[in-house]
């Protein structure tokens, strides 16, 4: 089993990002004519025609405008491209208690820093969690279906006694029947959706498995299992042969993540900002308890 985030930062580390259209002026960090900003709440990163390296997201100033770290190169409209995270530049700065203005040359170099602990942060606790706190796109790969594939009806259960005796001294035993509940847990929760379960065929040509054949649990502890009386389809025996491609996440913008796991990234960050090695006067620096004492009410818990 594999789980691969479907859109990522650098092929391994799944994001959330949206694509807005606004005006740009050269030479002032305001982007106008947003058609909508409450897509934005979580803003962090952009990037776009006229927008400098190591820009982000200052502030959310009206439903139609919000104001970049540094100025714009261009004039005109530009398409920008915005990765959206649990915690905005200004919330773990102010936590930080960093103090640089833009002017500042050191400035767009500490925003990088701060940028990428925000997301090194966010990432720490889904990998906690086994969870997704943005909205994001997965595909679980397996390498064939749950043995016996599901639920056999009644009528198999019922006619196993004529198909012959079993080894003798066993006699008849119903329980020996494969009736595999073929229950898929899927590792990443909340889960909002299931796109779609495809797998290879015998002759290796690609199917889809209708979505009537299949129950889906959402939320947490999320599972798909075959629909009562019927049994997955039987895959090619090879690797990877199952693809169960699927949504996960709290929603996608910051509003809806959890304030304790909001809290939690803050004071990650802040410990990083202060701790930049991972070997100090004082011996390791360690993550402090108090945050995994913040983080454990939004565990998700399992299914035994």
């Amino acid at each position: 089993m594999r789980l691969i985030p479907t859109t990522t930062l650098d092929g391994v580390n799944p994001i959330t990002q949206v694509t807005v259209t606004g005006t740009l002026t050269s030479g002032s960090p305001v982007v106008t004519g947003i058609a909508s900003t409450s897509v934005l709440v979580g803003g962090l990163g952009l990037s776009g025609t006229g927008v400098p390296s190591y820009s982000y997201v200052q502030s959310i100033d009206s439903p139609t405008q919000i104001t970049l770290t540094q100025n714009a190169t261009t004039t005109g409209a530009s398409s920008l491209l915005v990765t959206i995270e649990p915690v905005t530049l200004a919330e773990a700065k102010f936590h930080c208690r960093d103090e640089l203005e833009a002017t500042d040359p050191a400035a767009p170099l500490d925003n990088a820093l701060i940028a990428s602990l925000i997301q090194a942060a966010r990432r720490y606790a889904e990998a906690s969690l086994k969870c997704a706190l943005l909205t994001q796109s997965w595909t679980l790969y397996l390498d064939s279906f749950p043995s016996a594939g599901g639920y056999y009806n009644r009528a198999i259960r019922e006619i196993w006694p004529s198909l012959g005796g079993l080894p003798s001294g066993l006699g008849f035993y119903p329980g020996l029947v494969p009736n595999s509940t073929g229950v898929i847990d899927i590792p990443c929760a909340p889960l909002q959706s299931i796109q779609s379960v495809d797998y290879y065929d015998f002759a290796g040509t690609t199917q889809t498995v209708p979505t009537a054949n299949y129950n889906v649990s959402l939320g947490l502890a999320p599972r798909i299992q075959p629909q009562y009386s019927t049994v997955w389809p039987i895959s090619r025996p090879t690797i990877d042969s199952v693809q169960i491609n699927f949504t996960a996440g709290y929603g996608g913008t910051a509003l809806q993540i959890p304030e304790n796991v909001k809290t939690f990234i803050k004071l990650c960050v802040a410990h990083w900002y202060e701790n930049r090695e991972a070997v100090g006067p004082s011996g390791l620096a360690k993550i402090p308890f108090t945050l995994d004492a913040i983080l454990s009410p939004s565990e998700m818990g399992v299914y035994a």
